[in-house]
């Protein structure tokens, strides 16, 4: 039962997911079926097809793609609009960062090196290899964050102050009061520049009043450029060895070579994806997944080329129906929690099917009360042993807060090869301090 729980589960993840692409290019997508033939997927509600569709973007993804990635990147949003209440302390925390980050090996061909007796490498070797790399190796990581306090405020009624004095509740409220209204900002970049330096960027912006609150000494304005130059030394000629094999060997084969070769990879092995044949369309865990799909009324709301768009919107009903076909022995406690008519969120995930990539993931919800009630109901079952029927109940840290409702959202778009943007330069204005000096 597990076994079927955990499969389905791991195929049902690739549907559940937030909200459709417009629509635009071709109407349906031809791909392998698991017994070989041509099978095309088209934009659809019928839970058989929704299922068929899921299962063969699992299988692309344990495919080799035609070619080799080069660069890899992807990009992150999070939007919250979140109203919590803790021991008294209450108000609304608006938050909003986005983060962008890619790596690159280039186009170039790397050669590969055989060290001396000693383990060495001729210096002509190491120099040609540090140059290639500073030339081609590509990374850059972007980030930009805000939060807002809005609507701060004390309920004195809380137990929380049944046993503080005036002065101790009078302390609280002026601390609250000079949150309010307030914002912390902060932008980091970090990257690779081609003179074999790795560069830091930090820049942020805190309000005296909540600089004040973390510590006497919390500067409200930071700002770091550092710098560190990366050894490649006699490493250079064993990195481009790597990215040889990489580019001229099968990804199994590379993996075994990284793990015989390459310091630090011993243990290294891919993730295991699932396989399927033709007879999985007869097993107990696709039935399973035709079930939970129709439950959850997943559907194909799109498809682009080769790009499929799996969306869903999961009600209170849909999650109290799933639980009764996947976890039974919990369905009268979700019962419980979710006992109305209310949507809990909307996902979407978009794959690319032909070359077995994901390409998007965008959830949304509107109903952080009802998710944080059930992180709650679970979380007290785990700490009480009353959830998993341990022996000796696990340790479970208490959730902060006692309320907690609202908005939150996040997507990822993930970027492939010539998509990918890696390029940045130090800031000729500003004086970047090397990584090791003492920075004022």
């Amino acid at each position: 039962m597990k076994k079927i729980f955990f499969r389905t589960g791991a195929l049902a993840g690739l549907a559940v997911s937030v909200l459709a692409l417009a629509s635009c290019g071709s109407s349906e997508v031809d791909v392998k079926d698991l017994d070989g033939n041509s099978y095309k997927i088209a934009a659809t509600e019928d839970s058989e097809a929704v299922s068929k569709a899921i299962v063969l973007a699992a299988n692309s993804s344990t495919q080799e793609t035609e070619g080799k990635l080069y660069a890899v990147g992807v990009d992150a949003k999070v939007n919250g609009n979140v109203s919590v209440e803790a021991n008294g302390v209450t108000g609304t925390i608006v938050a909003n960062a986005n983060a962008s980050a890619g790596a690159s090996i280039g186009t170039a061909t790397y050669a590969a090196y055989t060290p001396n007796e000693d383990g060495s490498y001729a210096s002509a070797d190491v120099k040609a290899a540090t140059d290639l790399l500073k030339q081609n190796l590509g990374a850059l990581v972007t980030a930009h964050g805000d939060v807002q306090f809005k609507n701060f405020g004390v309920d004195t009624t809380n137990k929380a102050f049944a046993d503080l004095t005036d002065e101790e509740i009078k302390a609280i409220q002026d601390s609250v009061k000079a949150v309010d209204g307030k914002a912390v900002s902060a932008d980091v970049k970090a990257f690779l520049y081609n003179d074999g330096y790795a560069y830091g960027e930090v820049n942020a912006k805190i309000p005296e009043e909540i600089a004040q609150l973390i510590s006497s000494d919390t500067q409200t304005n930071i700002e770091k450029y550092i710098k560190s130059a990366i050894p490649y030394d006699d490493m250079a000629p064993v990195i481009s060895t790597a990215l040889n094999a990489y580019q001229t060997k099968s990804l199994a084969d590379f993996v075994t070579y990284a793990k015989e070769n390459i310091p630090g990879f011993e243990d290294f092995n891919l993730p295991e994806m699932p396989k399927f044949d033709a007879s999985f369309y007869e097993s107990d865990e696709y039935k399973t997944l035709v079930d939970v799909v129709k439950a959850l009324g997943v559907k194909v709301s799109n498809v682009s080329n080769s790009n499929v768009t799996f969306e869903v919107e999961v009600t209170e009903p849909e999650v109290k129906e799933v639980a009764k076909k996947l976890a039974p022995e919990f369905s009268a406690a979700i019962g419980l929690v979710f006992s109305g008519d209310k949507t809990l969120f909307k996902a979407s995930v978009t794959v690319d099917v032909v070359h077995g990539r994901f390409v998007s993931v965008h959830v949304s919800t509107d109903a952080l009360d009802k998710i944080y009630t059930l992180v709650s109901v679970v979380s007290s079952g785990l700490g009480s042993g009353i959830i998993g029927g341990y022996a000796t109940a696990p340790e479970i840290p208490t959730l902060p807060f006692e309320e907690v409702e609202g908005a939150l959202s996040f997507e990822l778009n993930f970027k492939y090869d010539g998509d990918v943007n890696v390029s940045a330069t130090p800031d000729s204005s500003k004086t970047y301090v090397e990584q090791g000096a003492v920075i004022e």
